[in-house]
């Protein structure tokens, strides 16, 4: 399908991203809109997704 359309593509350029990657990427793109990743005394905020198959919560430690 990808092949047919008008866009570039390459045959590993599309993928289903797993639980782990979707959570983590998405409370990356949270936290760098609400201004969590700006700087370190910023504080960052956990994140719940609630799929159809799939629920991710993410959050950053407070200890190592």
């Amino acid at each position: 399908m990808f092949q047919e359309s008008p866009f570039l593509s390459r045959e590993d350029s599309v993928s289903i991203m797993d639980g782990t990657d979707e959570g983590i990427s998405a409370w990356i793109t949270i936290n760098f809109l609400t201004g969590g990743l700006h700087s370190s005394d910023s504080p960052t905020v956990g994140m719940l997704d609630l799929g159809g198959g799939s629920t991710q919560i993410t959050f950053s430690p407070r200890d190592e």
